[in-house]
């Protein structure tokens, strides 16, 4: 006669325990995982844009994801001067993107950014020493 030995809840929960924190594991294992520029894993499933930071000086680095906010920040211009220069009305600046305040206004986003690349432009030759 064979006697079966009562699975016991307790036997599940551990298993299944088990199996989550490998899960978990494995999947900080995956994101931290880097190729050859050092560029971990999880930035391939971000939105689709490798996104490089940008120098100060390279206005030609001025792309359509970026915000206003951003762009104030990075070529330390005054909050308002792109507001200003560019005649902005938008309520969502500076936290708008180049590319949606385009679409806001019904322009396309390369003549958007270059309008903002141009006025970057200028700021930055006003401030150079004369």
């Amino acid at each position: 006669m064979v006697t079966t030995i009562p699975k016991s809840p307790h036997k599940k929960i551990f298993v299944f325990m088990v199996g989550a924190v490998l899960l978990l594991l494995l999947s900080l294992h995956l994101i931290s995982i880097s190729d050859n520029n050092d560029r971990p894993l999880s930035k391939y499933f971000s939105s689709g844009h490798r996104r490089h930071p940008v120098s100060r000086n390279n206005v030609s680095q001025i792309s359509v994801w970026m915000t206003f906010d951003y762009i104030n920040k990075v070529f330390d211009l005054p909050d308002s001067y792109l507001k200003e220069s560019l005649q902005i009305t938008s309520k969502k600046y500076p936290l708008v993107t180049l590319g949606r305040y385009a679409k806001e206004i019904g322009s396309d986003p390369p003549t958007v950014v270059q309008k903002v690349k141009n006025s970057v432009e200028e700021h930055l030759n006003a401030q150079l020493p004369k």
